[in-house]
């Protein structure tokens, strides 16, 4: 939400402070058997602990930083820095989504196969829907794919150790509708500036995903981190699941919100202002530049 935004000083402090304040007490509430984990609260990988927290996160501060300049000029869609670039960021961060949702079972055996199946299957289904859709409104664009892809590994994130095949192409078409039509519907009617979508492609479709372990989520194995466990999908366990996504994200937003006042209140503004964000926050804080515009850099050289 806040990339090359937030004054360097302020990224690093705001960065510090969320971290801490937020992703910690929420991670020992569920993983840390805390009062989540003793509810029945159940988030294999993250999809509340990680990406409820952080979509929520980045709504608070997207609103409160305001719209970049030309945002409604672009219509909320800014053309990409470097796509080659972004395509090879997305590329990585699916490698990655296997090592952890398929270590999150804690042991090598059918649990986390299971999980990384799951989490291939619904990156690709939602990256189709994105595909899909955006044939439909315009022409297939290779951002919407890589969108998809990361909305459908953060909505299964939650279940893939939980749910079988089927269950997880329902979860990855559920995804990439909501969040595909929750971007157009953020950015095109409350015109919120989330710079890489956050709040749609990670929090919407956590949250969501988190909800359907209580739709389709079964497991009953022994080989589980090496213990016996054993649970089934139902009205209970759904609402308990509702509880926690909602306790999280009401958390998340307070204490996101509350650092970004204190900061503001003990640090003067929190960006720069439009010129030097039109140069760019490389070259404003750090005095160096991945591509040189020579006429931009020369105008505020001479200033």
């Amino acid at each position: 939400a806040y990339a090359e935004r937030l004054r360097w000083d302020v990224f690093l402090i705001f960065t510090l402070m969320w971290e801490l304040l937020v992703y910690y007490p929420v991670c020992h509430w569920i993983w840390g058997k805390g009062f989540l984990h003793h509810i029945g609260v159940l988030d294999y990988a993250g999809g509340i602990v990680i990406h409820t927290t952080a979509g929520v996160g980045s709504l608070v501060v997207a609103i409160f930083i305001g719209p970049r300049k030309d945002f409604f000029d672009f219509h909320g869609e800014y053309p990409p820095s470097n796509l080659p670039l972004a395509a090879t960021g997305a590329a990585l961060l699916w490698m990655g989504w296997f090592g952890f949702n398929g270590g999150s079972a804690l042991a090598a055996g059918s649990v986390a196969v299971s999980s990384v199946v799951s989490t291939h299957i619904g990156g690709c289904v939602c990256a189709c829907v994105w595909l899909f859709l955006s044939m439909r409104q315009h022409r297939p664009a290779a951002t919407g794919i890589l969108n998809g892809v990361l909305a459908g590994l953060a909505g299964i994130t939650p279940a893939s150790g939980y749910v079988n095949t089927q269950a997880t192409i329902v979860i990855g078409i559920a995804c990439g509708l909501l969040s595909y039509y929750g971007c157009q519907f953020s950015k095109g009617r409350m015109h919120i500036d989330d710079a890489l979508d956050v709040h749609m492609i990670h929090g919407a479709t956590g949250a969501l995903g988190s909800l359907f372990v209580g739709v389709f989520g079964s497991m009953q194995t022994s080989d589980y981190a090496g213990q016996y466990f054993e649970f089934q999908s139902g009205p209970k366990q759904f609402f308990v699941q509702l509880f926690g996504v909602s306790l999280v994200a009401a958390y998340s937003a307070g204490v996101t919100y509350a650092i970004l006042v204190t900061l503001q209140q003990s640090m003067g503004d929190l960006t720069h202002d439009e010129d030097k964000l039109e140069i760019g926050l490389d070259w404003v804080d750090h005095g160096e530049v991945a591509y040189h515009k020579l006429h931009v850099l020369s105008a505020s050289l001479g200033e």
